[in-house]
């Protein structure tokens, strides 16, 4: 049924009114400050969990041990952990030990564990050190995030300044450079033996020669008396 139209003359004169502008403006506005407080509220609920995600990341500096495609072998001395990654460390121990004795299983972690013991960790490389074509050597000093104490594994972030790299086969931080060749069964091979001293001497590094199977080729009484005198 339709309205009078002296009621409908009402309505269009409210609409019309300041009072309903100022009604609508006000609501308007009432909604904005709502979404703003709303988005504050979540970030500092935000800013909040991730000050507490941060207590319970592993991290760690540790030196590498081996390299293979895109995984490397890092090896941790727990007594240069700081007293946070010791926290981080121990937490996740015994929150998986809460675990495997809530399910009624054996945890994997030993009851006997030396916590002071090196830890191997395997990694991955971050994919933001391959895009700045930083390749991470055996013998680098690299900082790792995300580990996983239990399993023993984690992400390496980042490489420190090398001291030293030595190229064939490519490794860092060396202090020493030890060649070993067989003086017998097989013979030396020349060019090897001279690449990898040539390499030695570009890169600055002392390096130290040596020579074994000497039983197996006959030697002047001489060098017998001094190949004798080095073994003992």
């Amino acid at each position: 049924m339709a309205r009078p139209s002296a009621e409908n003359d009402r309505v269009t004169s409210f609409a019309s009114s300041t009072a309903f502008r100022n009604a609508l403006k006000s609501r308007q506005t009432s909604g904005v400050h709502v979404r703003v407080l709303g988005t504050a509220r979540s970030e500092s609920t935000g800013a909040d969990t991730a000050g507490s995600l941060d207590e319970t990341i592993g991290t760690a500096k540790g030196q590498v041990l081996t390299t293979q495609a895109n995984f490397v072998r890092v090896l941790v001395n727990p007594a240069t952990l700081s007293v946070q990654e010791k926290r981080v460390r121990l937490k996740q121990i015994e929150s998986a030990r809460m675990r495997a004795l809530e399910a009624g299983q054996s945890c994997s972690v030993p009851d006997d564990l030396d916590l002071e013991a090196p830890v191997e960790v395997l990694c991955t490389v971050r994919a933001l050190l391959k895009k700045m074509k930083q390749r991470v050597l055996v013998g680098d000093r690299v900082s790792m995030t995300g580990l996983d104490w239990v399993d023993h594994r984690g992400m390496v972030e980042d490489v420190a300044e090398r001291d030293s790299e030595y190229p064939y086969p490519a490794i860092a931080n060396v202090g020493n450079v030890l060649l070993v060749f067989a003086i017998a069964q097989p013979e030396p091979e020349v060019k090897a033996l001279t690449r990898f001293l040539v390499a030695a001497e570009a890169a600055g590094l002392p390096f130290t020669l040596a020579f074994n199977k000497s039983d197996l080729v006959l030697l002047p009484p001489s060098l017998t008396a001094l190949a004798c005198s080095m073994r003992m």
